[in-house]
């Protein structure tokens, strides 16, 4: 049986979220997937006084598919625990947590007492863990410390920057797991769920037709030939991996990643040099071009260069565009350490020769969405693309600044690798612009195979997704041969 451990239930406008229950049901349906536990986006008490039974009545709809928790904010301090008895007494039957909303510490009083709780009650604890304070792995073991009988799950695997802290901290706290059902090696690997009674389906339960029988996802099997396009036989561009010697991640090399995108059915790549051990990117934008003439698949090439350089980044910059033939520039703000507004030098060479820019977005106070608009405002004739759909925050929250950021500057686009909601691609292709978002997988920062099927099972027009996964690519970066 697969039980996905953290899904919501629950409207909220301000982000376009809307995901009744029918809607879970059918995408856990589409996946293979046998049990969902659900929950409010908002808090008790707060926004939605009927959080609870909006909750309640949606696993009574469907009973065999649907586990309730309920999300509280412990500073509501005897509200908050008069709420957790009347919710497990309803048949809730756990608790989801999230510092970043409720500004309540894991470790502090009203937390703990609500974990100890729970403990008592025999529930789990879902907490929401990424990269903000408070939600930290590091801030949650203290909790865990002083809450040792309460079984303590941390969502998104602790986030985009914290994974490995996540692990240690589960594998240090015999009351923590990861979600998704991954637990400290000594303990063994038995799905969360088996810990805890009150998690087991309820009596009767339908338990689910055996692995493989649900309806896969489009695309879910990748070890088949190269398929045509969905309209008119256009190229699928993967437009941005990165390649060769990498100081931050295991090096990849660009036969590799054309290898693979082979066997996924992508037809062609946009690729950027990794940054050396060494911290000299010349010779990586060389070793690229070197890499992508040995191989017969179509590549375009982005230059990268470090805007803090000064006048040699300039003339690497030029050099990359002139003579090693690349078709655009790279920026990471995050492996450079540098401000994005302090690359306005080679904003301006990329205008000169009409190039756009790719730049590694959604790093705190470097290369945030609305950072980023600043400078695509200062240099409206330079087309400028965000990776990671603008953000790398893991509750979603920058998801609106990066929306206005693009309403804001038509030459800003964006990649959606890594993007905390799939729906997001899919307004983005639906109510704003589809010409200005680009399949991309961001290789090896993020999983080429896992990106591929991101899109591929994003509810998307034949048109849109057309542009998406490679028409816009082509455009941008100036591929030989596509159909646009």
């Amino acid at each position: 049986m697969i039980i996905d451990f953290h899904t919501h239930v629950d409207e909220a406008l301000a982000f376009g979220w809307l995901d009744p229950p029918e809607k879970i049901v059918g995408l856990l349906d589409e996946a293979g997937i046998d049990l969902a536990v659900v929950m409010t986006y908002t808090d008790l008490p707060g926004l939605n006084p009927d959080a609870l039974r909006s909750i309640l009545a949606a696993v009574a709809r469907f009973p065999d598919r649907l586990i309730a928790f309920v999300r509280l904010d412990p500073n509501h301090r005897a509200e908050a625990a008069a709420l957790l008895e009347e919710a497990v007494a309803a048949g809730v039957r756990g608790l989801k947590l999230h510092p970043s909303t409720t500004l309540a510490h894991p470790a502090e009083e009203p937390t703990v007492a609500l974990l100890r709780r729970c403990g008592e009650l025999g529930i789990p604890v879902l907490f929401h863990c990424g990269d903000d304070s408070y939600t930290t792995p590091q801030a949650i073991a203290l909790a865990a410390r002083l809450a040792p009988r309460t079984a303590i799950v941390l969502g998104h695997m602790g986030g985009y920057f914290h994974v490995e802290e996540a692990i240690e901290a589960a594998a240090a706290h015999p009351n923590r797991a990861h979600q998704g059902g991954r637990r400290s090696r000594r303990r063994g690997t038995r799905p969360v769920w088996l810990r805890w009674p009150r998690l087991q389906p309820p009596p009767g339960a339908a338990q689910g037709p055996p692995r493989g029988a649900h309806p896969r996802r489009r695309g879910a099997g990748h070890g088949r030939q190269r398929r045509a396009s969905p309209v008119g036989g256009a190229m699928i561009v993967d437009a941005l991996v990165v390649v060769g010697a990498n100081r931050f991640r295991p090096g990849s090399t660009l036969a590799g990643a054309a290898e693979q995108a082979a066997q996924l059915g992508i037809d062609g790549l946009v690729a950027a040099p990794g940054r050396p051990p060494d911290y000299h990117l010349a010779p990586a934008n060389d070793a690229l071009a070197d890499a992508a003439a040995a191989i017969d698949f179509p590549i375009a090439r982005l230059g990268r260069v470090d805007p803090l350089d000064g006048m040699r980044a300039a003339r690497e910059a030029v050099r990359c565009l002139e003579e090693l033939g690349c078709s655009g520039l790279f920026l990471h703000p995050g492996e450079e350490a540098f401000a994005v507004r302090l690359a306005a030098p080679i904003l301006e060479i990329a205008a000169a020769k009409g190039v756009p820019v790719v730049i590694a977005a959604g790093i705190y106070s470097l290369s945030e969405p609305l950072q980023i608009l600043d400078v695509a405002a200062a240099h409206a004739d330079v087309p400028i693309v965000m990776t990671s759909g603008g953000q790398l925050n893991i509750s979603g929250l920058d998801l609106v600044d990066a929306w206005l950021a693009l309403g804001s500057a038509p030459n800003l686009h964006v990649m959606t690798n890594g993007v905390y909601r799939q729906d997001f691609i899919e307004r983005l292709a639906r109510d704003f612009d589809p010409s200005r978002v680009l399949y991309a997988s961001f290789s090896p920062y993020f999983d080429l195979t896992y990106e591929r099927r991101r899109v591929e099972s994003a509810r998307l027009e034949p048109e849109s997704r057309r542009l998406i996964e490679g028409a816009n690519a082509c455009r941008l970066f100036s591929f030989a041969s596509t159909s646009q």
